[in-house]
């Protein structure tokens, strides 16, 4: 029968059957392996196998698929026992826990409480709630002293670093400096690999030497220490497969042994195989003995059953480290150069988007996206050109760089062509923009850069980098492969069963000691909900209308989380360098964070000048990229945070990953930084009725690239406005902020009634400038807002397809004119937004050739989260007088940008005192949003120019 068993396994292993037999065995009632419980399909293609030989082949292949499981969902956490009874308890109203089944509270010497805190193992299965594997009580004063400790010594800045060595002359470091052994922290013992924070006074000189991040964690001894015949330690053992534990670290003589559960306290380490070493260790239970069961040997026929081979009971998981090309097919980049369907080549556009077609169709759009970059940039080419040397670079005068004709960075491609040898290519890389005199610095092959002649005429052409696609590309086929359903696909049930209880989410303001006394109710009920939010894939979203402060929320919730926990790795995102910078400067106000606390990194292609002094001092270039991971709070943008790819990170590097603007960046792009953890809180702050991605190709903005993950996400049944709560949204998932600082009461009336369902409040107590009160050129006093109406006409010149408006230009100049010269307001605090390049330029030459200098004109875009006392607004479109008698058809087609709603409302939501429109009412009056500003204008007597058809 034994012989008979074998060939069955052998030949299931070929056919499949051993698996899908595992698998109903493993979903049928525990412990009843009954005959009855196999498929009938399955007895008739055994009918050799006796009844006996299947009641023991059941149980076999149940045990392998029991210990091959991957699908329980395992943490370690700290809580709170919340209700206790003689048999069960609760932990922080949502862990359950048997307590005569927990045999580690008799190591507290005491039945546990209401009240304690407590170390917990907990686990959860499919379709069920969590339950506590270990508990365990925490010995507070304990606990707290080394906190205290860590806290004793004043400091006047840190610095990380890794211990490189340790000898007689003191502990050195990886950047060469040694230091001596009497600076450590009292109660640390200094190892090799151990990531460190060195506290430094103002002169530079060093007060401490201590851990850098610390937790508590309860585990599993996956490997005992290894001790010699003369009682010295020759290797070390492990917990849980990725924390190294010493005899040295052991408690009261205990010596590990496999199985057995332990309490350690553990700081971060560079080491190749484990994250975290043991700086205390305590017994909790001993493991079974029997645990290792060996394999049976059956007599006749010799034949041999194995048992399932062992695995890791907590699998490391950590970041890919290699990043693909991701070459765009010719054959699609041939059907977009000529027009020709691209359907039949990316199917997966007309699909709806799944899990299922998820890469396939990000990367479709990609491709689309990079090739009209690709063409745009051959615009820009130029014939004729010649190379001047200068040191070790070659200059290339480019005509127009300054004012972004092509728009090039730092590591973007230039090639040469010359008119000898049209078929080589010459490559170089730019390293330095000089943008006042339109010249790049550029480096090529070391042969080309020796001989190159001066007097030659080349052909250039510009390529932008591949290495941001490159990474958008690996990002959404890393979340395809890794299935975040949770994240991309947030449902009902799939929340629900992540074991969040609604009551985590309750205020709890008087809890917290918030940095920033001025936030309001809801601000605080947003930190306070995302602190006791346990870890899920779906993100906590701080919705922030126009001038509510969810970026000041959001820089709360991240001085809340890193000093809350010792253990916490917060990685900070934004699409933008500039969104990234108010983050870092608003973290920065706080006297607590210092240098060695928070690092602002920022990519290669970064301008130096470009960069706020303010922060210079937490900047971090690619050239430092391993020390700068090691850093607690972590700021970069969405795309740059790629480049922690290459570290091979562990998956719980970061415990929290916060998006700001996230409403900004397409759908790939944020998931960039989303790849570098595995089971980080996700908190996203932004707007979706703002501006969204700002996608260049027509065909990829079209199919959804310019769609945003925010935007998508809350389109979801539980993200969605429901009267079920008090606020309208579900507290723990969504805080929606109304109270609006920015703007004038007035100002917020239109925008509150068009987008937030009237919820906005006017929080604005003083006006900047309350003399625009009573400025003579108001249509109406006190009302701060101006719609003056211009019949003029658009125009385009030869060489631009953009518009410009002539008679709205010399408007939008008359009103600044007059603000300066009446002295109501500093030029400073007066912004012009118009959505046409070519009037922002017409618009900019003209104010400079008057002299008036710091007026900010610039598109939407460039204004999103910017505001200004004064905004102008010029609208461009207008049907003029040669278009005839009105169409109204063709009218609303010739409104352009104008019809775009999110435009609509950040252009009128950026100013504080005072709004002005200039355009042509009777063609904006045709699409809803504009109508409904120009009918509040004339209801409060804010109109004035041209007349109203």
């Amino acid at each position: 029968m034994a012989g008979f068993l074998i060939y069955l396994l052998s030949s299931m292993r070929h056919s499949g059957k051993k698996e899908t037999i595992a698998t109903y065995v493993s979903k049928s009632t525990a412990g009843n392996y009954a005959c009855s419980k196999v498929p009938k399909a399955y007895l008739r293609s055994t009918t050799r196998i006796s009844t006996e030989g299947v009641h023991r082949f059941i149980p076999q292949c149940a045990k392998e698929c029991r210990n091959r499981s991957h699908n329980k969902e395992r943490s370690s956490r700290v809580g709170t026992v919340t209700s206790i009874s003689e048999e069960h308890g609760v932990i922080d109203d949502f862990i359950y826990f048997d307590v005569s089944a927990v045999g580690s509270f008799a190591h507290g010497g005491r039945p546990p409480k209401v009240g304690d805190q407590v170390n917990v193992d907990i686990e959860r299965l499919p379709d069920c709630g969590w339950r506590a594997l270990s508990v365990f009580i925490t010995d507070v004063d304990e606990s707290r002293q080394f906190e205290s400790l860590y806290n004793s010594l004043p400091q006047d800045s840190h610095s990380v670093c890794c211990i490189s060595q340790i000898d007689d002359l003191g502990i050195t470091v990886d950047q060469g400096l040694t230091f001596s052994s009497d600076k450590v922290q009292e109660g640390y013992k200094p190892a090799i690999g151990d990531w460190i924070r060195l506290d430094l006074t103002a002169t530079g000189e060093v007060t401490c030497l201590r851990p850098l991040r610390v937790k508590e964690l309860t585990g599993k001894v996956a490997s005992s220490p290894r001790i010699n015949s003369n009682g010295v330690e020759t290797a070390e053992g492990r917990v849980n497969d990725d924390v190294s534990i010493s005899v040295s670290s052991c408690e009261d003589g205990y010596i590990p042994k496999r199985g057995d559960l332990v309490s350690a306290r553990v700081m971060e380490i560079k080491h190749n195989y484990c994250i975290w070493r043991a700086l205390t260790t305590r017994l909790l239970s001993r493991g079974s003995r029997n645990s290792n069961q060996k394999s049976q040997t059956f007599e006749s026929g010799n034949w041999v059953l194995r048992g399932g081979f062992p695995e890791k009971a907590f699998p490391r998981r950590s970041t890919p480290s290699f990043l693909p090309k991701y070459t765009v097919p010719e054959k699609v980049r041939r059907k977009v150069e000529d027009g020709d369907d691209i359907l039949a080549i990316l199917p997966s556009l007309s699909e709806k988007l799944s899990m299922e077609n998820y890469a396939e169709r990000f990367s479709a759009l990609l491709y689309l996206e990079e090739i009209h970059n690709e063409i745009e940039m051959r615009k820009y080419g130029i014939s004729g050109a010649r190379l001047e040397r200068r040191g070790q670079y070659l200059s290339l005068h480019v005509p127009g760089m300054a004012d972004g004709k092509p728009d090039l960075s730092v590591s973007d491609l230039v090639v040469l062509h010359t008119n000898n040898r049209s078929d080589i290519e010459y490559h170089g890389f730019i390293h330095h923009l000089l943008p006042e005199s339109e010249e790049i610095l550029l480096k090529f092959h070391a042969e080309f850069q020796e001989n190159f002649d001066s007097l030659e005429n080349y052909n250039v052409e510009f390529r932008h980098g591949r290495v941001p696609f490159r990474r958008c590309h690996f990002a959404a086929r890393l979340a395809q492969r890794q299935g975040w359903h949770g994240l991309l696909f947030p449902s009902e049930s799939k929340y629900h069963n992540t074991g969040v209880n609604s009551s985590l989410a309750s205020d709890g303001e008087d809890t917290y000691e918030f940095f920033n006394a001025k936030l309001n109710a809801r601000q605080k009920q947003a930190v306070c909900r995302i602190l006791a939010k346990n870890e899920s894939s779906s993100p906590y979203i701080i919705f922030g209308p126009p001038g509510t402060g969810k970026t000041m929320t959001l820089v709360e919730v991240i001085l809340q989380l890193y000093f809350s926990s010792r253990s916490s790795r917060i990685l900070v995102c934004a699409p933008s360098n500039s969104a990234v910078d108010v983050i870092c400067e608003r973290i920065a106000r706080y006297e607590k964070i210092q240098s060695g606390d928070m690092a602002r990194f920022n990519a290669i292609r970064r301008l130096e000048n470009s960069i706020p002094p303010s922060i210079v001092q937490y900047c971090r270039s690619e050239e430092e990229i391993e020390v700068t991971s090691r850093y607690r709070i972590i700021l970069t943008t969405c795309t740059n945070a790629g480049a922690f790819f290459g570290l091979n990170l562990p998956g719980d590097h970061f415990t929290h990953v916060c998006m700001d603007e996230a409403g900004q960046a397409t759908e790939p792009e944020i998931l960039i930084p989303i790849g570098l953890q595995t089971n980080a809180q996700l908190i996203f702050a932004g707007d979706p009725q703002q501006l969204g991605p700002v996608i260049m190709s027509p065909l990829a903005s079209a199919y959804g690239l310019s769609v945003s993950l925010l935007e998508r996400v809350m389109t979801m049944d539980i993200y969605q406005h429901s009267e079920r709560y008090p606020d309208g949204y579900d507290p723990t998932l969504i805080t929606k902020l109304v109270n609006n600082y920015r703007s004038h009461c007035k100002l917020i009336e239109i925008p509150s009634s068009l987008f937030y369902r009237n919820e906005l409040v006017a929080c604005k107590e003083t006006a900047d400038y309350s003399n625009l009160k009573d400025w003579a050129y108001l249509p109406r006093k006190g009302f701060p807002l101006i719609f003056h109406g211009v019949a003029g006409q658009h125009v385009r010149e030869r060489d631009s397809p953009s518009l410009m408006n002539p008679a709205e230009i010399v408007q939008i100049v008359r009103y600044v004119k007059m603000l300066v010269r009446d002295q109501m307001i500093d030029v400073s605090d007066i912004g012009v937004v118009t959505p046409y390049r070519k009037q922002v330029e017409k618009i900019r030459m003209l104010l400079k050739g008057l002299s008036t200098h710091g007026v900010k004109v610039g598109s939407v875009e460039e204004f999103q989260g910017q505001e200004k006392s004064v905004i102008v607004v010029s609208t461009v479109r207008s049907q003029g007088e040669n278009n005839g008698a009105e169409n109204t058809s063709s009218s609303k087609l010739s409104l352009g940008f104008l019809s775009n709603f999110r435009r609509f409302n950040v252009a009128i939501t950026r100013a504080r005192d005072l709004l002005i429109i200039i355009g042509n009412p009777n063609l904006l009056k045709l699409d809803h949003n504009w109508n409904a500003l120009l009918q509040f204008a004339c209801k409060h007597g804010g109109y004035t120019g041209c007349e109203l058809k």
